[in-house]
């Protein structure tokens, strides 16, 4: 396939996700981000793909599903004139957090991210981007997750991570702020479930949210979950 067709799914895509971006400027910064993205993807591998359009809809397209499930919660922080930060834990090629970042540049600027990635090589690809991109919003950090800044966060999101378990829960929810949540992006509501059981005891309530990822048939949650 080619870029172009690919990058016609992402702006479908937007429009599926009520994205309003009258400017073109959310897709401009996405579509570099794909060029970088396949620029650097075999030296650094960034991530397993076979197309442009696969890269668009099972990543971009994904990471942005629940954007209005973020943006309720940063809307309500605003009033506080706070800065309100986003951690993604686990970062790799930039997945969830930057195509957040790029669309939430110009809609929320009280939101700052932070990118964390323990591989050298990979958080200067995530650098690389952020000056290519000029996203002002965004920050790397380049440690494992359990050696960045405790109770920093107001969201700690991730998405590719195995499944949970006690010691992951742990160390992530050190990351976030007294009364904030963790954001896992997640499959099949049966295996969330099963999987939240085994944590049950280590977690105060989670709530799994579906989201619907433009031309993607695959079941998909963000479950957001509240730390003790």
């Amino acid at each position: 396939m080619r870029v172009q067709d690919a990058l016609r799914y992402l702006a479908q895509g937007l429009e599926e996700l009520k994205i309003t971006d009258s400017d073109g400027s959310i897709a401009e910064l996405l579509t570099k981000y794909i060029r970088e993205l396949q620029l650097f993807n075999s030296a650094f591998n960034l991530v397993k793909v076979d197309s442009e359009k696969e890269l668009v809809i099972n990543h971009i397209l994904d990471s942005l599903a629940p954007w209005k499930i973020f943006a309720d919660r940063f809307d309500a922080a605003k009033n506080t004139d706070a800065v309100y930060r986003f951690a993604d834990a686990g970062s790799g090629a930039g997945f969830p957090g930057i195509p957040l970042a790029c669309l939430f540049l110009s809609k929320n600027p009280a939101v700052q991210f932070t990118l964390i990635e323990r591989m050298q090589k990979r958080a200067a690809f995530l650098e690389n981007v952020c000056a290519v991109l000029n996203l002002t919003n965004v920050s790397v950090l380049q440690c494992p997750i359990e050696q960045s800044p405790e109770h920093e966060y107001d969201i700690v999101a991730f998405r590719a991570f195995r499944p949970l378990d006690k010691q992951m829960i742990s160390g992530l929810s050190d990351r976030v702020k007294s009364g904030a949540v963790l954001a896992a992006y997640k499959g099949k509501l049966q295996k969330i479930t099963e999987e939240m059981e085994g944590i049950r005891n280590f977690i105060d309530s989670y709530t799994p949210h579906p989201v619907q990822v433009p031309f993607l048939k695959a079941e998909r949650h963000l479950v957001l979950i509240q730390v003790k």
